[in-house]
């Protein structure tokens, strides 16, 4: 499973590209190598900007679009994986995964809407566990999904 990425504020895309483009090929020869059945990449919803169709679809067409640095490399990291897959023989799939939120993530990316809605009333008061001394936590500090 490819799950790294570079820094997303880095201020080149060039730069950018050319970090997680090596880290996704370092990690597709040694799938390789290793011969591996399955390989899954980190891929993101942002592959779906300029698709209008709701619900989204797996099998939707991607425009081709360059808004960002993250979903140009998103869409080819999900291309290199089927391409290399192919060739040696392993299913790839890609994790369009819908949101990262913590500390590191986007505050104004358009598909997270709820952490700015639901970060405040995390800091009134923390939701509980139902259990006596235990607290669910903060709603802003994890990285999930």
């Amino acid at each position: 499973m490819h799950l790294a990425a570079a820094r997303f504020d880095l201020p080149d895309p060039v730069e950018y590209l050319r970090a997680d483009t090596v880290g996704l090929l370092n990690a597709l020869k040694a799938a390789t190598v290793w011969g591996v059945r399955r390989f899954s990449v980190a891929s993101s919803i942002a592959v779906y900007m300029g698709v209008n169709e709701v619900p989204l679809r797996e099998n939707a067409p991607l425009p081709v679009v360059a808004a960002h640095q993250i979903p140009v490399f998103k869409k080819t990291a999900e291309l290199f994986a089927a391409l290399a897959g192919d060739g040696a023989g392993f299913d790839a799939v890609s994790l369009r995964i819908g949101t990262i939120w913590g500390p590191l993530s986007v505050p104004d990316n358009p598909f997270t809407p709820l952490p700015p809605r639901l970060q405040p009333q995390a800091k009134r008061r923390a939701p509980s566990s139902g259990r006596p001394g235990v607290s669910a936590g903060h709603c802003g500090g994890g990285g999930g999904i």
